[in-house]
């Protein structure tokens, strides 16, 4: 059995691997075989192996075979053993606490809340449909602007404002309509505050009320502008609602 390595120069390089030992299958040899199996090696340079062994894929192969492959010093051994990887490890996030937990029979929305208040007041229509109404429309008119200016800002500000068929069937009469001239002070000054609350570039307050709707009506056209400047004010406000709530 000739297990040497020839040099072909003095310095150790290009060495020629030399050809294992044949190996004879003990267990096809009881049965009247003569099968050899080669152990094709190559030499384990600074103790890492480099070779592969025909044995591996030999049907006979059993213990035997196995010592003779861990003892061969060729880097590769069949009694290695390997720890199993994790078995049904299944969801790792499973039981991992997020602080999270939604409650299915609430209705979530992650967005605000939206309205669909009346963006479509003006002068040329409170005029007209006043006319056709003979006047009905005005109360229309003011009563949705006492209930929307509710709805956007009593949130906020924590304030209320009295419905406007209260105001001009009930207080305005007993009062001889003073209190209406407090009401629109009022009314006018809580849009100015909250157009500026929610940066909304339009100037509007109680001081349009007095300026156009009572001194204004000295020259007649005062009490329109007023009413213009009511229903852009109002506009402006409904539609920042309906899109931010």
């Amino acid at each position: 059995m000739e297990n040497q390595y020839q040099n072909y120069n003095q310095s150790g390089q290009n060495k020629k691997p030399a050809q294992s030992p044949n190996f004879v299958n003990p267990a096809y040899q009881a049965n009247g075989g003569s099968q050899t199996v080669q152990n094709h090696s190559y030499p384990n340079q600074q103790g890492r192996g480099y070779g592969s062994n025909n044995a591996v894929n030999n049907p006979y192969h059993n213990s035997q075979t196995q010592n003779f492959y861990a003892q061969s010093g060729n880097g590769f051994s069949q009694n290695q053993q390997y720890a199993p990887g994790p078995q049904n490890q299944g969801n790792p996030y499973q039981n991992m606490n997020t602080g999270f937990q939604p409650n299915q029979n609430s209705n979530y929305n992650n967005q605000a809340p939206v309205g669909n208040l009346n963006t479509s007041r003006g002068l040329g229509k409170f005029i007209l449909l006043s006319i056709v109404t003979l006047g009905i429309y005005s109360i229309i008119y003011y009563s949705g602007i006492s209930t929307d200016i509710n709805i956007i800002a009593s949130r906020y500000d924590g304030k209320k404002t009295m419905h406007y068929c209260l105001m001009f069937f009930l207080l305005g009469p007993i009062t001889l309509y003073i209190f209406g001239l407090v009401w629109f002070n009022n009314l006018s000054s809580r849009i100015g505050n909250e157009l500026k609350r929610r940066g909304l570039n339009y100037d509007f307050g109680a001081s349009d009320f007095w300026l156009w709707n009572v001194l204004g009506s000295l020259i007649l056209v005062g009490p329109f502008i007023y009413i213009h400047k009511l229903s852009k004010a109002m506009n402006l406000l409904a539609q920042d609602y309906n899109y931010k709530g």
